[in-house]
């Protein structure tokens, strides 16, 4: 094993530097511990608890490159300030932890098998190795991609078959729309293309009660389940709106024209008399609880709206259900 910064990743040694400097602000004083990790170190570890005296330390094999030291994107630290190297007292494990996540850093402490408070790392592959070993295969194949941006960055961008914080297009908003569907709230801007802090926090809660790898990359695992359980809530109130059926408004709704935000929004003196009886402030918009009959329906794009006796609302829009 080492403790040489000067062997892990380039940006993780100045992530190790910029977290030092950090918690000494806060006074907080932290030693560096483990940096990389041989096959053979991580095999023994693994052992432990299981063929070898001890408790179970770890869930990941060194010969099957499992572990984030074996490949220079993690390190561990301790307490410094003479009071004990894991002493917890004052939650500085949790306290340097939440400085780490701060300067964009993963904390072992949030992980839910064994949790690793003194353990951080690169979070740009996941929490796993899996993507690493998908892509680069063995640690000596990574590494030598180290300091040439355009080797290491080009095949994760040609070849990735998952979307991450900063992506943007139509896929980010086709997920944001399933996650609003499913009732995780992807902030203010709801379904804006743009993978962002909102969008990631969606995401991972989403993970998180279904079971998934919490790792805030939206891949095949996660497509998969938030497809099938946006369907499986989806299916009847999106699908099934019936001409001469009766739906209870969600929230207060706009009456426009036409079909689609493009159409004119009508006032309240436009509305008819039961619509006004159900427009309590008078802005043209129907009440919460408003019981509305469908008269026709329209898809515009990934939208449903329907024309009901005082004019077109939306009753799917941007995944959210209005209408039920």
């Amino acid at each position: 094993m080492s403790e040489n910064i000067n062997e892990l990743h380039p940006r993780l040694e100045q992530k190790v530097l910029e977290l030092q400097d950090l918690c000494k602000q806060n006074g907080l004083l932290i030693g560096i511990g483990e940096c990389i990790r041989t096959m053979e170190k991580q095999d023994a570890l693994y052992a432990q608890g299981r063929t070898t005296p001890g408790n179970i330390v770890t869930n990941a094999r060194g010969s099957s490159y499992s572990s984030q030291h074996q490949w220079g994107i993690a390190f561990d630290f301790y307490r410094n300030d003479g009071t004990g190297s894991y002493n917890e007292s004052g939650s500085f494990f949790e306290t340097v932890g939440s400085l780490a996540k701060s300067i964009g850093l993963g904390w072992g402490g949030d992980w839910k098998s064994i949790k690793d408070r003194p353990h951080l790392y690169l979070p740009d592959w996941g929490s796993t190795t899996e993507k690493l070993k998908q892509q680069y295969k063995t640690p000596q194949n990574f590494m030598k991609s180290w300091g040439n941006e355009e080797a290491e960055n080009k095949p994760e961008n040609a070849e990735r078959t998952y979307l991450k914080r900063g992506d943007k297009g139509q896929k980010v908003k086709d997920m944001q729309l399933m996650l609003i569907g499913c009732g995780y709230s992807c902030g203010k801007d709801g379904a804006d293309e743009n993978f962002g802090k909102d969008t990631e926090k969606a995401l991972l809660k989403f993970q998180h009660e279904n079971g998934l790898e919490e790792d805030g990359l939206y891949g095949n695992a996660s497509k998969e389940k938030l497809e099938n359980a946006y369907i499986s809530k989806t299916k009847m109130e999106i699908t099934e709106y019936k001409i001469g059926s009766t739906y209870i408004l969600q929230a207060n709704m706009k009456v426009r024209e036409g079909a689609g935000t493009k159409y004119r929004e009508k006032k309240h003196s436009e509305l008819t008399e039961d619509g006004k009886n159900h427009d309590a402030d008078g802005d043209g918009c129907l009440d919460k609880g408003t019981r509305v009959t469908c008269k026709e329906v329209k898809k515009v794009g990934d939208d449903t709206w329907i024309c009901t006796p005082s004019g077109w609302i939306a009753a799917v829009y941007n995944g959210k259900v209005y209408a039920k």
